[in-house]
């Protein structure tokens, strides 16, 4: 986009080097690996998606470095976000990254305080787990991570950060309190368990220091003695000019190796900035105001040659002294590759300009480099020659791999651009009187000619998701006439889409599909003719009488109103979403984000550079919206969201219109603009903030996300905008999306991150009640879990106890017109002579008479309760909801929804009657009960209050949006509660569909109506189906 055009030179400008002649650039001077060839390894750390992806810092990492540590992508909360879902990709790619130069993959880390996910620290109550749980979950995600890598990341800080900086010996974490001290060996023994032949160990800051030194060595001893695999000892090497005493660390060296361990400078890197901490605790902050920027920040415009020279000489002073315990030091690595991706840019004062590592922010080498480099050749006795430029090597043909698939941006028939396995792209054009071709991803790949013409370039493995590339032909850009173009940079280019294993959610699939229309409309405000594009839900045009909210979308700078459709993949997404359950169907408006009247001068100031936009949306295009489609006109129904400029646009113009909208996201953009710049809630926005506690009475949402990967503006200006927003008391949901930039795999992930908010009616003032799909979830004093989260043998198949029988059964359904299945259990000894009482079961709307046996089996459960006593003998019947001649549940799901309702009927009518004949049966209401799972639990909830002279026992477990307003379920509590024998209700307390039944609970509880209201902590799956289906089963018909 062309905003990035310019944010590309201006940060290119920013930190050139003051006065330093520089070396030559990272491509230019000799590999630093080969200057510490069998001495030791020296390494880098790399956040995903590099180094597989054009960088800065994965050209360094593959030249320089031959180790490479995951800086993230191994952490607690990447590899086991969810407990029991592990996820390797990013590791993964880093590893083969590693392993295609021959580089040493570390892994880091297993066992944290910190960036390690809250369920790890929560029992089934909600409390702190006991010692039994905490130590086997420990366990399992250590022994599935490293066995998941077992033999290919050869080294592991098993245990991070333990050792306090106050009294005491060992940090007062979560993991210790619940386990105890002896936490850190077991964590070491699961490591050694999963991989025996990893190098395994424990990694702290200042362990260098005298002050917690001795600590270290105790513990270390302790574990040592005690015969803990543990074989190094990791001192992070966090430093700052003047930098600590040299003899102090060799000192400690010498300490820990007579320990027996290897030692490990594993997050090296040297800050120049005044700070009053040494150190790395990241919970440790300090400010800066403007007023301190100037003594804080004082090298925005460079490093001086002095303070360049000095970092070098202490680099310089070292390595020499490293290099001598040569024998004990098995490996050093810096924390980051160039100074720009530097953590301490960010840390303990954000938004500084450092300078700690051996490249400069443009990835020239520094004094530190050649420092560092001539102390390893040194070693030999030989010093080299200063490095002197080396040209870049020239590309040489290769095979290339026979595996692989064509892109699925290629134009039809073309087989390449192609992807491999490990996501490099190979690239072909037949080019025979061309001298040169090049392929520009951001990065240039030079291609090699073969005798045919045909020129092949292969790039290094890309981060996936979709990515604009031209074709360089003897320097001149053009498209590449296999790809399909799109529009972006300000015209036409040619497009990549590169798959992310395992992610599908912008993927077509087989659900239901919306339709995005084109339309042409008059704006008065521009007096032209525009072009917008709509996007309308499944179903849009048969539910004639169904009106739906708006999203209003905007592209960004250098884009058009194709880019959400197209690249973005919104429909997609939106599809996607709906058939999960996640979202409210909406409307999708995406109009060009550029509006201007004739006479009209171009503007840079966001407060007047949208103001004709701003016009445009608000008196031209919500009003045709709002005319020409069936929406709900209001501002609780409407948002404005956008990416990159469509981000500023949105935060713009719809805080400047709270009449019109409610709902505001920013997607690496928003108020603040890009470059930051000051922030007054009493002024800023015309002063819409001024009242934090009005704003966020009246603003539903307010939303802003940015990529990890951005460049350093947009890393300032939003996170300097979320933290201002914070101190003026304004609320905001913050998203990041982990490892990308600014590009089109971060717009694609906040849309699915902010569609699911929107138009939640507990956002709004107002009653409870069916709130739609994927709400938010608030949970109130009283959502808690009532009912012991039973074992997982519940419904095992025991062989010990009797069982029923389970029969798939027909019957004529007048209702319908055609003959119907379900499935019935009776119970073990069923007796014809027997009366038995009746348990009516009702599946979702993706199932079937199959969906409970699949997802709980009810008839193990039932032979299970009925072996331990637990439950009466009672007959079990599972129908298909469904009320239609083709009632499978295939195609559009979603469509079917009318037939769910006219199940009422079919159940009274027909379903009731054909058991009652068919089987021994109580037929009374005092022996009939009606349950279900989502729009099951609808239906009971609809059926069974609706027909308590049919049914005393109603249970509905996470209840789906056809459930009724409980208004209309319960219009006469007093008759209800005389009636009813048992209602019982139940969600997850990660389930999005929580609100409807806490709407209902409300109600309930308002009106004394007596029910169970059970909060587990499941989500809207089957554990919870499971679960209180065998509470509910054991308390019927007593």
């Amino acid at each position: 986009m062309n905003s990035l055009v310019s944010l590309s030179l201006a940060l290119l400008m920013a930190g050139v080097a003051a006065g330093a002649e520089p070396l030559g650039t990272w491509s230019e001077v000799p590999p630093l690996r080969d200057a510490f060839a069998g001495k030791f390894l020296v390494g880098t750390a790399l956040d995903w998606p590099t180094p597989d992806r054009p960088s800065l810092g994965a050209d360094i990492a593959l030249r320089h470095f031959d180790a490479f540590t995951c800086g993230n992508a191994m952490k607690p909360d990447a590899t086991q976000p969810e407990e029991g879902r592990f996820t390797f990709e990013r590791g993964d790619r880093m590893v083969a990254a590693a392993e295609k130069v021959g580089a040493t993959p570390i892994g880091h880390c297993l066992v944290w305080h910190s960036q390690t996910p809250r369920w790890f620290h929560l029992g089934p109550d909600g409390q702190p787990p006991n010692r039994e749980l905490a130590l086997a979950r420990l366990r399992k995600h250590i022994s599935t991570v490293v066995g998941h890598y077992k033999g290919r990341v050869k080294q592991w800080d098993v245990v991070n950060e333990a050792i306090a900086d106050g009294p005491g010996d060992l940090r007062d974490t979560p993991w210790r309190r619940e386990i105890g001290d002896d936490y850190i060996a077991e964590a070491f023994r699961a490591a050694h368990a999963a991989d025996p032949d990893a190098l395994l160990i424990y990694n702290d800051y200042n362990l260098e220091m005298g002050y917690k030194r001795p600590k270290a060595l105790r513990v270390l001893k302790s574990l040592v003695d005690q015969k803990v695999p543990i074989g190094a000892v990791g001192i992070q090497a966090h430093w700052r000019l003047p930098g600590l005493s040299i003899s102090e660390i060799e000192e400690s060296i010498k300490a820990y190796g007579d320990l027996g361990l290897k030692v490990m400078l594993t997050e090296v890197d040297l800050g120049v900035l005044p700070t009053k901490y040494q150190g790395a605790d990241i919970n440790v902050r300090e400010q800066m105001t403007d007023e301190q920027r100037a003594v804080l920040d004082p090298y925005t415009k460079g490093l001086p040659d002095d303070v360049a020279q000095k970092q070098a000489d202490y680099y310089r002073q070292v390595f020499e002294m490293l290099l001598r315990h040569r024998d004990v030091v098995g490996r050093v690595t810096f924390w980051g590759t160039h100074d720009a991706d530097s953590w301490l840019n960010f840390f303990p004062i954000r938004g500084r300009t450092e300078w700690p590592l051996l490249f400069d922010r443009q990835g020239r080498a520094k004094p530190a480099y050649e420092a560092v480099r001539q102390a390893a050749l040194a070693v030999t006795g030989k010093a080299a020659p200063a490095a002197a430029p080396v040209a870049p090597a020239a590309p040489t043909a290769a095979a290339v791999p026979a595996d692989g698939v064509p892109a699925t941006t290629n134009v039809s028939g073309a087989s390449y651009p192609r992807i491999l396995p490990d996501l490099r792209v190979v690239f072909k054009v037949k080019a025979p009187d061309a001298q040169k071709v090049e392929f520009d991803l951001g990065r240039r790949y030079a291609a090699v000619k073969d005798g045919e013409g045909v020129w092949t370039a292969t790039t290094d493995p890309q981060v996936p998701g979709f990515h604009y590339y031209f074709l360089v032909i003897d320097g001149v850009s053009v498209n590449d006439p296999a790809s399909e173009t799109f529009f972006g940079w300000g015209k036409q280019a040619s497009g990549i889409e590169v798959p992310e294993a395992g992610v599908d959610f912008y993927q077509p699939k087989n659900v239901p599909h919306g339709e995005v229309r084109e339309r042409w409309y008059h704006a008065s405000a521009t007096d032209a003719w525009r072009r917008f594009f709509i996007y309308t839900p499944p179903g849009y045009d048969a539910a004639r009488d169904t009106r739906y909210p708006v999203l209003y979308l905007q592209h960004g700078a250098g884009e058009d109103e194709r880019g959400w459709s197209t690249q973005g993949r919104m429909s997609f997404i939106m599809d996607n979403l709906l058939a999960e359950g996640r979202i409210r169907p909406m409307l999708v408006v995406m109009e060009k984000g550029y509006a201007r009247r004739a006479d009209e001068t171009p503007t840079r100031d966001p407060s007047t550079m949208f103001a004709t936009l701003g016009e445009v949306l608000t008196k031209d295009l919500v009003p045709f919206v709002d005319a020409n489609y069936r929406t709900v006109a209001d501002r609780d129904n409407r948002a404005l969201a956008g990416l990159s400029m469509g981000g500023m646009q949105a935060y713009t113009i719809g805080l400047a219109h709270l009449d019109l909208f409610s709902y505001i996201g920013g997607f690496s953009g928003g108020g603040g603009g890009f470059g930051g710049g000051t922030f007054d809630a009493k002024t800023s926005h015309g002063g819409v903030m001024a009242d934090a506690e009005a704003f966020n009475r009246r603003v539903h949402l307010l939303f802003l996300s940015i990529g990890t990967a951005e460049d350093q503006r947009f890393q300032d200006s939003i996170h300097g905008y979320q933290a201002n927003l914070a101190k003026a008391g304004i609320k905001l949901t913050f998203y990041e999306s982990p490892g990308t930039a600014h590009e089109w795999q971060t717009w694609r992930r906040s849309l699915h991150e902010f569609a699911p908010l929107l138009f939640r009616a507990e956002r709004r003032a107002g009653g409870p009640g069916p709130v739609g799909f994927g709400s938010p979830i608030v949970l109130a004093d009283d959502d808690v879990q009532t009912m012991p989260e039973p074992p997982d043998s519940i419904n095992a198949d025991r062989p010990d106890v009797p069982h029923g029988k389970l029969e798939l059964v027909e019957y004529d359904s007048t209702t319908v017109g055609t003959r119907r299945k379900m499935k019935v259990y009776t119970p073990p000894g069923y007796n014809p002579d027997t009366k038995y009482p009746v348990v009516y079961l009702l599946h979702g709307i993706g199932g079937d008479e199959n969906e409970w046996g699949a997802m709980a089996k009810p008839n193990l459960l039932m032979d299970n309760l009925l072996a331990d006593g637990k439950a009466l003998p009672m007959i079990l019947v599972m129908p298909n909801g469904r009320a239609q001649k083709d009632d499978r549940p295939v195609g559009n799901v979603y469509a079917a929804a009318p037939a769910f309702a006219v199940f009422e009927k079919d159940l009274l009518n027909d379903v009731i009657p054909a058991i009652e004949k068919r089987y021994s049966v109580l037929a009374d209401r005092e022996h009939r009960a009606v349950a279900g799972l989502s729009m099951g639990g609808g239906q009971s909830l609809n059926f069974g209050l609706g027909h308590l002279d049919t049914f005393a026992w109603v249970g509905a477990f996470s209840s789906a949006p056809n459930t009724k307003k409980p208004a209309e379920l319960v219009p006469d509590p007093p008759a209800a509660k005389a009636q009813l024998r048992l209602l019982y209700l139940s969600g997850g307390n990660k389930d999005g569909l929580l609100s409807i039944s806490q709407g209902v609970h409300r109600y309930l509880k308002a009106n004394d109506v007596p029910h169970i209201w059970n909060v587990d902590s499941h989500g809207h799956d089957g554990t919870t189906w499971r679960n209180n289906l065998w509470h509910l089963l054991q308390r019927l018909f007593r």
